[in-house]
């Protein structure tokens, strides 16, 4: 069994036997980690970079070799020449060694940081389904409670066209009303299954569902201090850190280093048949760098570091403007739940309560009463939808933050 099949088991077991416990935003995060394979294989590659850090800190093996030279061309054997075995150690210095170990720490810690960043991706995917679900699971309840609401004047609508007090037509425009209802709520489970699907993907398993949601959306948001809020993403988001201007500078380092050229040790041991004498040879060897001195592999560093440079630059523009945008939503979110409540949603209720005791009293007509009604219904349905929007916009900055939002709510809000 996989990991991710094994995920949904857990979830589906949990979820059949009522235990599965309130599944909040940093959970989900948690199980994205835990079991996102695309995390999984920049982790793997993290540790790939451990391992060549090991292997720039070793020092080159030695050879060993066996020669014979001096022997006459017309005998056959050894016994008229010179025979040595040599140990040949090649000699790196001007430290290429620790250059190359610390380019292998710095590339490692690149790849951390891609990590880091994908992974910051994937948090800010998850946070936009989560809040996609929470609206949903509302919706569904709101629709319901809609219905609900209107079985009193559907019921009173049968009775008066029964007793031929009012028209047929009073009961078909309520039924009217509560088929678009209906309508309404019937895209709800497919939308919830599409998100299921984008999670269960986050996730790597076959399926998922989402169970033990909050059971109302958050009601208010505060209002946020955005040069705080923009100041923690800047510095801590992994893209912009300083890590790929580094790891350029450090290659630009080993290629400078790399252009001495290594000296090669030579120590043999053996004898001299021919004269009966035991020989010993030493010597040392180094490459004359007339030609290669390493120049493009210079010229192409210092290009690197100054392309990592201009790259980060890029990308705190690019971090900006998300957060910016984020920010904006979150805004415009919040006033229009504000306004819609005070100027809409109120008036609305207002309205159907009086026109509801209007009819009641004969003042009022039916049709004004069910008028009154519909307003109260896209009143909330409007409700609703803002609230879905403050919730999506809150879950990005939260990821983006890697903080809850109400750590930057201005003082007094």
């Amino acid at each position: 069994m996989t990991i991710g099949m094994g995920l949904a088991l857990a979830v589906a077991v949990q979820a059949a036997s009522g235990e599965a416990p309130e599944l909040d935003l940093p959970a989900l995060w948690q199980l994205v980690e835990q079991h996102n394979p695309e995390l999984a294989a920049l982790r793997a590659e993290v540790e790939a970079g451990e391992g060549r850090i090991l292997q720039a800190r070793l020092y080159p093996n030695p050879s060993i070799g066996l020669e014979t030279e001096d022997g006459p061309l017309d005998h056959v054997g050894l016994s008229r020449s010179k025979n040595t075995v040599a140990w040949v150690q090649p000699l790196e210095w001007g430290g290429k060694r620790a250059a190359r170990a610390a380019l292998a720490s710095a590339e490692t810690i690149v790849l951390e940081l891609a990590y880091r960043e994908r992974r910051q991706e994937l948090f800010v995917e998850a946070a936009e389904a989560y809040a996609e679900g929470l609206y949903l699971a509302a919706g569904r309840r709101l629709y319901a409670s809609l219905e609900a609401e209107l079985a009193e004047p559907l019921e009173i609508a049968r009775q008066r066209v029964a007793m031929r007090a009012a028209p047929r037509w009073e009961a078909e425009r309520t039924e009217l009303v509560l088929r678009e209802l209906r309508l309404s709520a019937a895209s709800l489970p497919e939308e919830q299954r599409a998100v299921e699907a984008r999670l269960a993907r986050l996730l790597g398993a076959p399926a998922f569902t989402l169970k033990g949601l909050p059971q109302e959306l958050r009601d208010s948001w505060p209002e946020l201090d955005e040069e705080a809020l923009s100041s923690r993403v800047l510095a801590r988001h992994p893209a912009l850190a300083r890590a790929g201007d580094l790891a350029a500078w450090k290659r630009l380092a080993s290629a400078q280093v790399e252009r001495r050229p290594d000296l090669e040790a030579r120590l043999a041991l053996g004898r001299n048949t021919a004269e009966n004498e035991n020989v010993i040879e030493a010597g040392l060897a180094i490459p004359l760098p007339l030609w290669n001195r390493n120049q493009g592999a210079i010229a192409e560093a210092k290009a690197l570091a100054a392309m990592a440079e201009a790259a980060r630059a890029a990308q705190r523009d690019r971090v900006q403007e998300e957060t910016a945008t984020a920010l904006a939503r979150y805004r415009y979110a919040r006033s229009r739940l504000a306004f819609a409540r005070s100027e809409f949603l109120s008036l609305a209720l207002a309205v159907e309560a009086l026109t509801r005791e209007g009819y009641r009293t004969g003042k009022q007509s039916y049709l004004e009463w069910m008028d009154a009604r519909r307003a109260v219904i896209e009143a909330r349905k409007t409700e609703w939808s803002l609230l879905s929007e403050a919730h999506a916009a809150a879950a990005r900055l939260w990821a983006l933050a890697d903080a809850p939002i109400d750590s930057f709510a201005l003082k007094g809000d």
